[in-house]
């Protein structure tokens, strides 16, 4: 299925493991939703994390073109990748630091705590 939104087109494809994740082409900031994959096409968009989450949801995000992404969050919110957290809340985040990176994440907390299942490249983690 395909959609249009001014900032993304949605394709659905399966992905690795067999997972099944509505993506989406992006070209500026959104509002990220559970189980979709996001493909950053331009700019350094920043794409916040779910306010509702379930354990189990997952989002996945690759770098194609731009200067990078940040995933920010809401209150309460944190992401840990590899041995380091975000700080909790609005004040946390993770960023791309390199053409190419991408990251898997999954809820570990209903809607307040996200761990990276894998991550290509570098991120930085405040």
């Amino acid at each position: 299925a395909t959609g249009i939104d001014s900032n993304i087109t949605s394709l659905s494809l399966n992905t690795l493991a067999g997972r099944n994740l509505l993506w989406q082409a992006v070209t500026g900031n959104l509002i990220m939703q559970p189980n979709r994959g996001y493909i950053v096409n331009s700019g350094a968009p920043i794409l916040t994390l779910p306010v509702k989450s379930q354990f189990g949801d997952r989002i996945e995000i690759m770098y194609d073109t731009g200067t990078g992404y940040t995933i920010a969050q809401n209150a309460g919110q944190s992401i840990k990748i590899n041995n380091s957290s975000s700080t909790v809340g609005t004040g946390g985040s993770v960023a791309s630091t390199n053409y190419s990176n991408m990251i898997s994440i999954v809820c570990s907390v209903a809607n307040t705590k996200w761990f990276a299942e894998s991550a290509s490249g570098n991120f930085k983690v405040v």
